[in-house]
């Protein structure tokens, strides 16, 4: 994997962070504040960007630990992850969605996220 390919990794890595800490944030608003969000102008452009977002982040995961010796993340963890984080962006919006649920599937992305960044934080090739 290129240099330039693990910076990109590095880039849509804490990218993802931010959007973790936005759906706290927003979850908090609709349970704390009873904030309602616009579903056209708010919800399906985060969505979207969302999804985005991690179709590029999977692709180069997955190139990341097939390239590398990567110790604790296969393939199956970053397409969980991926799936994860795209019902996240639905879900933080939704007044229903239970507290625990929620947290589970933040807990489990953010692991995921991290034992990644600290594997590129390592890596011999740092861009």
């Amino acid at each position: 994997m290129t240099d330039t390919k693990i910076k990109e990794l590095k880039l849509v890595t804490l990218e993802i962070e931010q959007l973790i800490t936005k759906m706290e944030n927003n979850y908090n608003q609709v349970h704390e504040n009873d904030k309602v969000f616009d579903f056209f102008s708010e919800i399906e452009p985060f969505v979207n960007s969302t999804e985005s977002i991690t179709m590029k982040w999977q692709a180069l995961a997955l190139d990341w630990i097939k390239h590398n010796n990567i110790k604790y993340i296969y393939k199956e963890q970053i397409d969980q992850t991926f799936e994860n984080i795209n019902i996240l962006a639905v879900i933080h919006f939704q007044l229903d969605t239970r507290y625990k649920r929620f947290v589970d599937l933040v807990a489990s992305v953010k692991y995921i996220i991290g034992t990644m960044r600290d594997h590129l934080a390592l890596d011999k090739n740092e861009a």
